[in-house]
């Protein structure tokens, strides 16, 4: 499936965007908490600081989760606080990496990096998503 005819389909049931979201988000938290925490060494990331990120990338699967699953309507305003939710997360993530670069290892330099380029990718296609809702309510 082509990239267009996946946003038209996500275009037309705004609500399994929630869905994708949730997804990546407990994806995200499973692999911070239950992968990457325990081989802290070779990540070079404090635990303390894993666990926080999967706390919070499991509560925006919680948010995205119950979007999907208890929502009808208003998809717009609900995207638009997951959009600025998913934002703060990359920008926490990348100040972590700053404040421990000197502790980083390559692979956890090359994980928290691609994690925040996976998550600014879904962040544009939400936003996309976010104008053409706008766009169709006019």
């Amino acid at each position: 499936m082509g990239i267009q005819k996946f946003f038209y389909q996500i275009t037309t049931k705004p609500k399994d965007m929630f869905l994708l979201d949730a997804a990546g988000a407990l994806l995200t938290a499973i692999l911070l908490s239950l992968v990457i925490a325990p081989l802290e060494s070779t990540f070079g990331m404090p635990k303390n600081v894993l666990y926080i990120l999967s706390g919070l990338a499991f509560a925006l699967f919680s948010y995205s989760i119950s979007c999907y699953l208890l929502n009808k309507q208003n998809y717009k305003s609900l995207l638009l606080i997951l959009i600025i939710s998913n934002s703060m997360y990359i920008i926490l993530s990348a100040g972590m990496i700053i404040l421990y670069s000197t502790q980083l290892t390559l692979l956890g330099l090359f994980y928290f990096i691609t994690e925040i380029l996976v998550i600014a990718a879904v962040i544009l296609f939400e936003f996309k998503i976010f104008k053409f809702l706008s766009k169709d309510l006019k």
